[in-house]
């Protein structure tokens, strides 16, 4: 994970295949495997990025950038009650 400014950047790197990959980042019946347990995704720039990740912490945003099997960027924000989650999006000004 790296800081620039205002903006967080991670890249990891998973063993599967992009499509795979890609799915779970796009469909939200994918996406409930892996994290969170509502979520609302419009996958297209501009589109709607929400997530609750837990109980009364939802994540929200938008996505910026969409290219089939190859990156999916969105903004982070949220309605957070868990006081970790709100100290984090509170130090970072670009994701309230």
């Amino acid at each position: 994970m790296s800081c620039r400014g205002d903006a967080i950047e991670r890249e990891i790197f998973i063993a599967a295949p992009p499509e795979t990959v890609f799915g779970f980042l796009i469909d939200p019946e994918l996406m409930s495997r892996w994290i969170g347990s509502l979520h609302r995704l419009d996958p297209r720039p501009g589109g709607t990025f929400q997530v609750q990740v837990s109980p009364g912490n939802v994540a929200h945003g938008t996505f910026t950038e969409v290219v089939p099997f190859r990156r999916v960027a969105f903004t982070w924000g949220g309605n957070l009650t868990t006081q970790c989650l709100r100290n984090f999006v509170r130090e970072h000004p670009s994701l309230k």
